[in-house]
């Protein structure tokens, strides 16, 4: 920064182009930057692939669990809440929102294992 005593011994037209010059450097580094964020921003936005994997594998532990037999009211409540956040992974699906849809089916698949492995405890 230029101090008052100095100003004496710059004139005004070097003073104002050390001024313009950093106000040209700071608009070249905001635009870099915005181009650096845009860039990346976009990479992320590509690498976000539908959950197609964790979206079948919730559905066949799913299915899975439906299909053993026993009867507990504990396992019946945990598959129904496997079948809702599966459901919820699809409407996340629907909109898009990738790893959310993942988060989702992941769970349910957890939830459908854990309905599975209540009704096979009931049976044995």
């Amino acid at each position: 920064m230029i101090s008052g005593k100095s100003l004496a011994f710059v004139s005004g037209g070097q003073l104002f182009d050390k001024f313009v010059f950093r106000a040209d450097a700071l608009q070249m580094l905001t635009h870099k930057l915005t181009l650096y964020v845009t860039v990346c921003l976009l990479i992320a936005g590509c690498a976000m692939k539908p959950p197609v994997q964790e979206m079948a594998e919730a559905r066949s532990a799913i299915q899975t669990a439906q299909h053993l037999d026993g009867e507990n009211g504990k396992a019946k409540l945990r598959l129904q809440s496997a079948e809702n956040t599966l459901q919820d992974a699809a409407d996340a699906l629907d909109k898009k929102q990738y790893e959310r849809a993942r988060r989702k089916a992941v769970e349910a698949k957890l939830k459908a294992q854990q309905a599975a492995r209540m009704k096979q405890s009931v049976s044995d």
